[in-house]
């Protein structure tokens, strides 16, 4: 399981590792230790995630802060200017070359 965090974070676990917490009003896992700000973004199965360097982010002990996720792990690609001189050729208008 990959767990994200608004901070950018991401920290990777097997569920077999957790150890339920509970009081007499709440009950739960700890998985990420998180500052006030930053929240949980997203829990995924490991294979529907980006990440390419999954030992990067494989967790020793729970909870953990995570690792910053590296360009690779983001599965964000960057568009390029010939990506977009392509699109707005594609664009053009057939009368008189101006754009649509």
């Amino acid at each position: 399981m990959a767990v994200y965090s608004t901070e950018g974070r991401a920290v990777i676990f097997h569920t077999a590792c957790l150890n339920p917490k509970s009081t007499r009003s709440t009950q739960g896992v700890n998985i990420m230790t998180l500052k006030p700000k930053w929240r949980v973004e997203s829990a995924l199965p490991l294979d529907q995630t980006p990440i390419v360097n999954a030992a990067r982010y494989r967790a020793r002990s729970l909870p953990v802060a995570g690792a910053l996720l590296r360009e690779e792990d983001r599965g964000e690609q960057q568009m390029t200017l010939l990506d977009r001189s392509a699109s707005a050729r594609s664009n053009r208008s057939p009368f008189k070359g101006g754009l649509v």
